[in-house]
């Protein structure tokens, strides 16, 4: 019985490692479990520019978008709710800032949060 389960398992281990092989685009290689794949992944660079707020917006807005900034940094998304919360200004007005932190690529879209939820890019 063990020598079934062996064989079954080796069957198992390759479908797996064929699978793995060809989702990332690695030569069809025999796949052996005992083994490590050797995948090269770059690596992102996390040092890009950060983004001078201050040379961008007026200075009320610069000020408005440094606050949201340091309470929402840790936030996974936002809207436009939160950011009439904080800056204590009207819906209107909130719009307006987030239209403007979009255009200028500091704030990015979350799908799968419902319509209107953005998040801060990293590098800010």
């Amino acid at each position: 019985m063990s020598n079934i389960n062996r064989i079954l398992n080796q069957e198992i281990t390759d479908a797996v490692g064929e699978f793995v092989c060809r989702r990332h685009g690695i030569p069809n290689q025999k796949f052996s479990g005992a083994k490590k794949m050797n995948i090269d992944i770059k690596k992102v660079n996390i040092d890009a520019e950060k983004v001078d707020i201050e040379k961008l917006f007026r200075p009320k807005v610069a000020g408005y978008v440094t606050k949201l900034r340091d309470e929402l940094k840790d936030a996974s998304y936002f809207g436009r709710s939160d950011i009439v919360r904080i800056l204590n200004i009207k819906p209107t007005r909130a719009s307006a800032i987030i239209k403007q932190l979009f255009d200028y690529g500091i704030i990015i879209s979350v799908e799968g949060h419902g319509k209107g939820k953005y998040r801060f890019k990293k590098n800010i």
